[in-house]
């Protein structure tokens, strides 16, 4: 090869590999090292017993080949740096040795490099900023030991621009941003002739800023040649991965920086492990920027994905009907960089605390304000050292700290010293609250500084509306919309925070090859899951892959639930792990398996204290574990377990390949609480709006609240037993014996309501069950969905005169502000008549899927009267608008008589989906022609009026300019 190239010796770069170690020098070795013990082996000052004699081979090979210029190392795993002078500029590299402990096929999470070795050499090398920094290893970073893998995926990713890997025989390319300082990584592919696996090999080019990855391949047929292997980046024009070194920016002319071309999606460093380094002296703009788009993922365009934070004045944690929730009012960054105010600011974990201290120093840095970035835990409370950390401020401008990871208890004298310095007019704090509980307002008064508290709260539509369109490159709203609506409602319903990682993850697994592909919540947290837990070595290693270990945890997670635990600590899962091993007769390393497990953030450690990071991971792996078991099926279902533990059923049915006889279980039990409810409380006969009409005008009013009226007044029991449910709901905090008295009712509510949202999950991956048993099932859902519209009808009176109050999945707010006596029929009709629209509403979000088009169009077609419930299947199905949907709205509507509430609100869901949804043109023109035959009802007092009637009033309303207010989101 360096005579093909004509190179010398002294351009080639060699680092030893598993194949040269000397595997039976190795019988007997011990791969778990303490990190005192590792810190000790790695020491410099003597050799290494593992090069001496099992790469004792390779060494003398070395010596020889590079006698004139290199010596191989035997005292570190890292060899001195090696410069090459290149065209383009210099090059630093420094190879590290990760095969000394390399030993047979299961080297996965066993390797060592050493931390000491790894430090002393980054302190020896990479001194000159403008060389180009590699580092080269055989093994991935992922194959080192847990113990120490963090530490050293840290220092490479913040020292060096690119790390330079091969072991896998297959080209991947990766550019992982760290906290600070970004690394591309190449992992090479094999080079040696064999049809086990492909030839391949890269190319690099740098210029510049710019890096350029050309990968090859090897083809032997027809003809052997070295051809560009396109299958890397696939979508880029030219095949090719073209990467951005910022970090020259800053010493690099303007015109010498570009945008660099389209990457495909990459992954961000894990920010928790990462270091960061600030500059003692002022962010400059270009630097700045630099360091804000390193921490963030990329799109196929090359741009990053990001969405504008939201701030708060108020917690996201605050309650609902906390008498201050007016202060919770957003604040835009723009406010921030243009007031003069000082700012502590409150994040979660995983919030984006890090990145909104970047975003603030960069924007502040480009309106030119002499801007520090500094993390509280790097500096040190005394004025000494602080001197050091800001070696050369000038203390006679207007500069202003931007300081991340602050903790309020261990960090309040630091502040307090850096106040003291005289240094900084302003301050921008980020503490971050890394723990369980909710997040507390902070008082560092005494410090003397005036902050303005704000609170980062997690993304809403519009900022996965941004981030979705940046990854797909589509301009069609209503494509993105349903990305939006998919990743929305999933995390939402999983329980999963819309943190900005969070949302891209959930992108990228919907995102393949550029397509949309809307997968059911279940198969992508599968999906998820798999992905984080694989390893490369499981393409070719028979042993413990994968699979195996989800297989472990989805045990692990029903033995907890055996032993009704919710949390667990080291010392419980090395028990099971050693009981799982004897009765499987598998062989796994329980501790690294475990620290994967962390490392992937599937479980979470505090102290001592290890718990499923979200409730859904632990639903995940109790669903998988009970799907593929009957008995354990069984006895879930029996023993109404999954009343106990939410999400499970989704997972058992999103799983199954059979689900009739759970959803035969679940609308059983849902029937049975139904009459129930039903001999205690009321017939499910009652209707609040049987009777109530449509008014034409302020006269006409009356007729539609004085039958509401009069139903809730008639009620189906006597008015004491009403009395007694309102005083229970309403009361439910005032005295212990009213308590009591709540806790029998929600028993009673709380399965009704459990055993609904269950068999909704159910019903929605019900592909595989009977026509019929769906239908049973669905009227059940209805009628149980209907049970919150009567209860809320009951109650209006006592609603009217609170600010808050939550029942049945419904939150009711300020109706106490209507200026309407309580008891009135007008408070009810307000009540009521926002109540029916909300509970419809959301029955179709819940269950509104296009899956079950079929089911609700069979329903209606069934239907002879119209009803409250059949109003809520009419929102199912213009939700959903399956196959056929206009036809099946359009009999309900016929069905409904022209002077009924009901067709009010039928008219009224119309309305707002033309308002508010983005449709496609053949879905806007039925709902046209429905809303018209609702008005030809009306207008010419006919119960079933001609198509002719219909295509004239059609006519006039779009004459009139209606239809086009009402399709347009006009709110007249």
């Amino acid at each position: 090869m360096l005579s093909t190239l004509k190179l010398e010796k002294s351009r080639l770069v060699v680092t030893p590999g598993n194949h040269d170690i000397d595997r039976k020098a190795g019988r007997g070795i011990i791969r778990t090292l303490s990190p005192d013990d590792a810190d000790t082996y790695f020491e410099p000052s003597e050799d290494l017993i593992h090069v001496t004699t099992r790469l004792k081979a390779f060494s003398n090979w070395y010596d020889q080949y590079f006698a004139d210029f290199r010596v191989f190392p035997k005292n570190t795993t890292c060899a001195s740096p090696i410069i090459l002078d290149l065209p383009s500029g210099t090059v630093e590299v420094i190879a590290i040795n990760t095969a000394l402990f390399c030993l047979d096929d299961n080297d996965h999470g066993k390797l060592w490099v050493g931390r000491r070795s790894l430090s002393h050499a980054m302190e020896n090398a990479f001194t000159d900023e403008r060389r180009f920094k590699i580092a080269v290893m055989h093994h991935p970073l992922n194959w080192l030991a847990s113990s120490e893998a963090a530490n050293i995926k840290s220092v490479l990713r913040a020292g060096v621009d690119c790390i330079l890997s091969g072991h896998l025989h297959e080209t991947d390319v990766e550019q992982v941003a760290g906290v600070y300082g970004g690394a591309i990584h190449l992992s090479a592919g094999a080079m040696y002739q064999t049809r086990n696996w492909p030839n391949t090999s890269m190319m690099v080019k740098w210029s510049g800023t710019k890096v350029i990855v050309t990968p090859f391949r090897y083809e032997d047929s027809p003809h052997e040649l070295w051809t560009i292997d396109p299958s890397i980046f696939a979508r880029n024009p030219d095949f090719k991965g073209h990467y951005v070194v910022d970090r020259f920016a800053s010493t690099l002319p303007e015109e010498a920086i570009g945008n660099g071309a389209a990457t495909d999606v990459v992954t961000m460093a894990d920010v928790s492990q990462s270091i960061m380094r600030t500059s003692s002296t002022a962010l400059s703009s270009k630097s700045a920027m630099a360091d804000f788009n390193q921490d963030l993922f990329l799109a196929p365009s090359g741009k990053p994905l990001f969405a504008e934070p939201r701030l708060m004045r108020s917690p996201p944690e605050q309650d609902e009907h906390d008498e201050h929730d007016d202060a919770a009012e957003e604040v835009s960054i723009a406010s921030i960089i243009a007031s003069k105010s000082s700012y502590l600011i409150e994040s979660r974990s995983e919030y984006g605390g890090s990145t909104l201290c970047r975003l603030i120093a960069a924007r502040l840095a480009e309106v030119g304000v002499n801007v520090y970035r500094k993390d509280a835990r790097d500096l040190q409370a005394y004025r000494k050292k602080l001197e050091s950390d800001f070696n050369g401020i000038d203390s006679s401008q207007d500069n202003t700290l931007v300081l991340d990871n602050f903790d309020v208890d261990r960090h309040e004298r630091l502040l307090r010293e850096i106040k003291g310095t005289g240094w900084f007019c302003r301050f921008v704090v980020v503490a971050q609250n890394r723990s369980l509980s909710p997040v507390k307002g902070t008082d560092l008064t005494s410090i003397g500084i005036s902050f303005d508290q704000l609170y980062l709260w997690t993304q809403s539509r519009p900022g996965i509306r941004a981030m979705a369109q940046e990854l797909f490159q589509s301009q069609d709203d209503l494509f993105i919309s349903g990305v939006v609506d998919k990743v929305y409602s999933d995390l939402l319903g999983l329980c999963i925070p819309l943190t900005p990682s969070n949302i891209v993850m959930y992108l990228r697994i919907l995102h393949r090859e550029g397509e949309f592909h809307p997968l059911n919540r279940v198969d992508i947290v599968g999906r998820y899951v798999s992905e984080m837990l694989r390893r490369p070595s499981d393409a070719y290693n028979e042993s413990f892959t994968g699979k195996n270990k989800v297989d472990l945890l989805s045990s692990f997670t029903y033995q907890m639930y055996l032993d009704k635990v919710g949390s667990f600590d080291r010392r419980y899962w090395t028990e099971f792990a050693s009981r799982y091993q004897r009765e499987t007769l598998t062989d796994f390393d329980a501790k690294v398996l475990l620290n994967e497990a962390l490392e992937a953030r599937i479980f979470v450690e505090i102290g001592s204290t290890i718990f499923h990071k979200y409730s859904f991971f632990y639903s995940y792996f109790l669903g998988r574990y009970i799907s593929s078991r009957s008995e354990a099926l069984g006895s879930f279902l029996d023993e109404e377990e999954y009343l106990r533990v939410s999400g499970v059923v989704d997972v058992i049915s999103g799983i199954s390949a059979d689900n009739t006889n759970l959803v035969q279980v679940l609308t059983s039990k849902l029937q049975e609480r139904l009459a129930e409810f039903d001999e205690k409380y009321f017939p499910r006969s009652f209707d609040p709006l049987a009777g109530a009409l449509w008014p034409t005008n302020e006269a006409e009013e009356e007729k539609l609240w004085k039958p509401i009226a009069a139903q809730i007044e008639a009620g189906p029991k006597s008015t004491a037993e009403i009395d007694a449910v309102k005083t229970s709901l309403i009361a439910e905090k005032r005295t212990a014996s009213q308590e009591v008295n709540l806790a029998k009712y929600a028993q009673l509510e709380s399965a009704l309501f459990e055993c609904t949202h269950i068999l909704i999950d159910a019903l929605r991956n019900a592909d595989d069950v009977q026509g019929e048993l769906k239908l049973t099932a669905l009227m059940a859902i209805l009628q149980a969905r209907h049970v919150i519209f009567q209860i809320g009808s009951l109650c209006a009176p006592a609603l009217a005169s609170e600010r808050y109050f939550r029942w049945g999945g419904v939150a009711y707010l300020n109706f106490n502000k209507l200026d309407v006596v309580p008891d009135s029929p007008q408070a009810m009709l307000a009540i009521v008549d926002a109540l029916s629209y909300s509970v419809a509403k959301q029955t179709a979000e819940l269950l509104g899927t296009r899956k079950l088009g079929g089911v609700f169009r069979a329903q209606a077609q069934k239907t002879n009267e119209i009803g409250y419930v059949d109003v809520m299947l009419f929102h199912l199905i213009v939700t959903s608008r399956g196959l056929g949907w206009e036809d099946s709205a359009r009999e309900l509507i016929k069905k409904a008589p022209r002077e009924s509430f009901f067709l009010c609100m039928m008219s009224d869901v119309l309305s707002e989906i033309g308002k508010h949804e983005i449709l496609q043109s053949r879905d806007r023109s039925h709902l046209k022609q429905l809303i018209s035959i609702i008005s030809a009802k009306r207008a010419y007092k006919k119960e079933v009026p001609g198509s002719k009637a219909v295509s004239r009033r059609l006519r006039f309303l779009e004459k009139r300019g209606f239809l086009q207010d009402v399709l347009n989101g006009a709110t007249k």
